[in-house]
């Protein structure tokens, strides 16, 4: 047929050259931004809201399983940054000397808590001193026991398994739940935020960038490829 004669025509056969970079400046321009973003953003809102209306759900739309699942490869992608992230976190100055404060009032409480007796035998032998002294090396023990834990499989499952809980849950609940589709001003505030976020995504487009990128897509891929995906 004449389709599958088709199939195998690169892409840039069939889109000129600089309409990327064209559609791309056009739509960054200040003016089409603020229309398009509008436009984008008022037709949104009245699609959820209409489905709000029918009693629909998340789910009605994409799947839980399918949110659980991209949630979960979402976490498997990103758990490596988050772990360097929580590591510089924990090696930051500011944060150890906040964790040495707070875990010698921790020990101070606890010794607290001992009658008088004990107090004295425990003051006796300074104990507590040692204990207080030695937190910065307490404290580098705390942050590589947690490097270790999120350096474990078994938590990133674990903690990609309550996200998607938490989805799956969110998932299944009635648009109409949803403030920003019951309540009329939260609407209008959920709109324009949308409309903003769209307007400075438009106007932050590189012409070039894109026409860089969409010219090197277009040039591997087929319009069989197209299709099917």
């Amino acid at each position: 047929s004449a389709f599958d004669a088709a199939r195998p025509i690169p892409l840039d056969a069939v889109v000129p050259p600089g309409t990327v970079r064209a559609a791309t400046t056009a739509l960054s321009g200040q003016g089409t931004a603020d229309h398009v973003s509008a436009i984008v953003a008022d037709a949104l809102l009245a699609a959820l809201g209409r489905a709000a209306e029918a009693g629909k759900t998340v789910s009605s739309f994409v799947p839980a399983a399918r949110l659980r699942d991209l949630s979960s490869k979402a976490m498997t992608a990103a758990w490596p940054a988050l772990r360097t992230m929580v590591a510089g976190v924990l090696q930051d100055k500011a944060v150890v000397m906040s964790m040495e404060r707070s875990g010698a009032r921790l020990i101070r409480r606890a010794l607290d808590r001992f009658n008088a007796v004990q107090r004295f035998f425990i003051g006796l032998g300074q104990y507590d001193r040692a204990i207080i002294d030695n937190m910065p090396a307490t404290i580098r023990d705390f942050t590589d026991s947690v490097n270790d834990m999120l350096a474990d499989d078994a938590i990133r499952d674990a903690v990609a398994g309550r996200i998607g809980d938490a989805i799956e849950a969110a998932a299944e609940k009635p648009l109409a739940a949803l403030r920003f589709l019951s309540d009329p001003s939260a609407t209008d505030a959920a709109r324009q935020n949308l409309a903003a976020v769209l307007r400075g995504a438009l106007s932050a487009l590189d012409p070039q960038l894109f026409d860089q990128l969409s010219g090197s897509l277009l040039r591997e891929h087929t319009l069989g490829e197209f299709f099917d995906a």
